[in-house]
């Protein structure tokens, strides 16, 4: 079904007023009948694809109910089933299991009978496979261990865990992939903000992160981490204005306007730039905190709470001894 046919315009079910927008259909081929009541908004002014609409974003057609699209359609459905009483037609492939009385999980899995799991749900458990460890930061060695091997196993005999080596490449492949929408997102963004820290390493290497946060043109707040990347030298101020100019010229983004801790070679080389910065909210109390901990008879009271610290952790008894005192405190009991 062409895009231009199945746009139209949506009830905002918040203030049921009418969005001018249109609402464009799934670019591509679907087999999936909630993209009959779901669509996109277009955010670039070219034809529809999946690079001019808003691919983050479901729409309902219905009433304007936005959903974030992350490749399952289950909540477009229940939406559709609760929200407007609509029963959507079940799949051939779904109505054929039935029948024989066998059940498909995925629409991606070949026939049951074959033994064989179809190149696309191998791909689909590789990106979710993907995510998972980049996600949680996991080792990808973890594809390696005979525990992990097993429960996949457990879950579907048929997919293959990809080896290291394959994994690190599709990693290496969505990083460039998330690079390049990045740059296409922050292309449609006059206005841009950063923040940006930097750190020392327990092998006494230097680091900084830098991440920029955007409105889309659909008033999406978007946030994306550019890169932490190893500062060489030391933290002066120079160095950290050039590597903050090299992270400009790489993303081409506008000049930002930024939050960073409030430590001098920070706002020197903000000045240097001149950028616009505010200091961190968060930073400031800590200095705040800091300098309260320095007058002279807190200093006193925290020298004794460290050395009961110190004298409870001497032996086990003597903590258990604390806890009972303790105890006795709060319940608001006297000892006998």
């Amino acid at each position: 079904m062409a895009d231009e046919t199945r746009a139209g315009t949506s009830t905002d079910r918040n203030n049921n007023t009418s969005l001018e927008r249109q609402i464009y259909s799934f670019p591509g081929k679907t087999k999936s009948k909630v993209w009959d009541y779901f669509g996109f908004y277009k955010v670039k002014d070219r034809p529809a694809s999946k690079h001019t609409l808003d691919m983050s974003q479901a729409i309902c057609r219905k009433c304007g109910e936005k959903y974030a699209n992350k490749g399952n359609t289950t909540n477009f459905r229940y939406h559709i089933e609760t929200e407007h009483e609509l029963g959507i037609p079940e799949k051939k492939s779904e109505s054929k299991s039935k029948q024989t009385g066998q059940t498909s999980m995925d629409p991606f899995i070949n026939n049951p009978t074959s033994g064989k799991i179809s190149s696309q749900r191998q791909e689909q458990i590789d990106d979710a496979l993907c995510k998972f460890i980049a996600g949680k930061v996991i080792p990808v060695s973890v594809v390696d261990n005979q525990l992990f091997r097993a429960f996949i196993a457990l879950l579907d005999p048929r997919y293959k865990v990809p080896s290291r080596a394959t994994v690190m490449r599709k990693l290496e492949r969505k990083k460039l992939e998330i690079d390049e929408k990045i740059k296409e997102d922050v292309k449609s963004a006059p206005f841009v903000s950063i923040t940006h820290d930097g750190w020392t390493s327990l092998n006494t290497e230097s680091y900084f992160t830098t991440t920029i946060h955007f409105i889309s043109d659909t008033w999406m707040l978007n946030n994306a981490v550019l890169g932490t990347i190893q500062l060489k030298g030391s933290h002066t101020s120079e160095n950290i204005a050039a590597e903050l100019k090299a992270t400009q010229t790489k993303w081409n983004f506008p000049t930002p306007i930024a939050t960073t801790t409030n430590a001098a070679n920070e706002r020197k080389a903000y000045e240097i730039n001149k950028w616009e910065r505010f200091g961190c909210l968060g930073h400031k109390i800590n200095l705040v905190v800091k300098n309260s901990l320095g007058v002279s008879d807190l200093g006193k009271l925290l020298g004794k709470a460290r050395k009961m610290v110190t004298f409870s952790h001497q032996s086990s008894s003597i903590t258990d001894l604390f806890l009972e005192k303790q105890k006795v405190i709060f319940s608001g009991q006297s000892e006998q």
